[in-house]
């Protein structure tokens, strides 16, 4: 159980690092600042294949 928290952590702090430099943790694209609906939102630059969204 220790060692699955561990883990989780790791994924969470690798993920949050990829997003700090503009990469999306789910393709590798580059993300990119558009403008929706709701207001403005980083997406990946590898949509409609990969649909990575961050408010």
């Amino acid at each position: 159980m220790r060692q699955h928290k561990q883990n989780v952590k790791d994924r969470q702090y690798r993920a949050k690092s990829l997003i700090r430099q503009g990469v999306c943790p789910q393709c590798g694209g580059q993300l990119v600042l558009r403008n929706g609906r709701y207001g403005s939102f980083y997406g990946c630059s590898n949509f409609p294949k990969c649909k990575f969204t961050l408010n």
